[in-house]
């Protein structure tokens, strides 16, 4: 009865090991997969920076995350730059026409990259 009772803690200990180990493998491999992701974007953003005149980054209502004074610039022929960070940016484009579209293209490449369907 001890004996069986021994044998069952060890079985507990060496399964809880097991899930132990498996649980620091994923943890790890996911730490791992997150710092690809981060190094890979701080390259393509530092690409883009080397060839674009002004670089700008969106959240997922379209709005500009940062103040680029640049690109502020850019919008304002070079007056005085007001901020903006917080501004969406169709409110840049010119027509109503240029707006749907973007937001029509970003919609769709949201889409493929996610394959979530649009209103699903």
């Amino acid at each position: 009865r001890i004996l069986f009772r021994e044998i069952n803690y060890c079985s507990f200990a060496i399964y809880g090991s097991i899930l132990a180990n498996s649980a620091m493998k994923i943890a790890m491999r996911e730490t791992i997969r997150a710092r690809t992701f981060e190094s890979a974007s701080t390259a393509m953003t530092q690409l883009l920076h080397l060839v674009c005149d002004a670089v700008i980054e969106l959240d997922a209502d379209l709005k500009i995350t940062e103040h680029v004074p640049k690109f502020a610039a850019m919008v304002s022929f070079g007056a005085a730059t007001d901020p903006v960070k917080g501004i969406p940016f169709q409110s840049y484009m010119a027509t109503d026409d240029d707006k749907s579209y973007f937001e029509n293209r970003i919609l769709a490449s949201t889409c493929i990259a996610t394959g979530v369907q649009p209103g699903v």
